[in-house]
Formats: structure tokens, C-alpha cells, sequence
């Protein structure tokens, strides 16, 4: 792949596929895959820094809203009926609380 569609990607936000003959045999079993994955906490909320630091051991990027600091996002969680942090968003698909068996599952579709 040339450095320049590389670049390209990358600013395009588009998901880099290694073509290489030596490779095109593992892309057939392998679907590229793009989460987009939000924790949404409060200063002093353990439970989020357990949901933070499972995700960064996982290697699962993920975008941070502090609710204390964002009160539309916080009334948008309260409309959805959310009453207690973190809650993670994952492509719309959200759950509140600290669930290990949720994290792992999304750190394995995003492996």
C-alpha cells in the first residue's frame, strides 16, 4: 500500500487493510471492524475508573464525557432513563454500571 493511501485513510478516518498477497488469506476470515465507544462518568465515581482501566488493559479506545461538566449529555442519559455511572455507549447501544463480562465482550469483537 502506498504511504500516500495510508495518509489518506488515516485522515479519512477509513479503516487501513494490509493487501499484501502474504496477507489476503488471513483479510478473508478477518471483518474490519470500527466501535465507537464512549464511557460517560463523573469526578470520584469508582465504578468508571474500574470501566476505564478494564477497557485501556483491553487495548479498547474509547472518548470520555464528564457529566459534570456537560449537562446536555447528562440530561440526554436521564431522558434515556440512565440513573447510575459509568455508562458506555457502544454504536448506540448503551449499558450503565461496571460489567466485566460486557467490556471483555466488546474488547473481543474489537480484537
Amino acid at each position: 500500500m502506498q504511504l500516500d493511501s495510508i495518509f489518506h485513510q488515516i485522515i479519512r478516518g477509513c479503516p487501513i487493510v494490509d493487501t499484501r498477497e502474504d496477507n489476503k488469506d488471513a483479510m478473508k476470515s478477518k471483518e474490519v471492524l470500527h466501535m465507537s465507544v464512549t464511557v460517560y462518568t463523573s469526578p470520584g465515581c469508582v465504578r468508571c475508573k474500574a470501566t476505564m482501566r478494564h477497557l485501556m488493559n483491553k487495548d479498547v479506545p474509547f472518548e470520555t464525557v464528564d457529566l459534570s461538566t456537560d449537562s446536555q449529555a447528562k440530561q440526554r442519559l436521564a431522558d434515556e432513563g440512565f440513573t447510575s455511572l459509568p455508562v458506555v455507549d457502544v454504536d448506540g447501544e448503551m449499558f450503565s454500571g461496571f460489567r466485566p463480562d460486557k467490556l471483555d465482550a466488546l474488547a473481543k469483537a474489537s480484537a
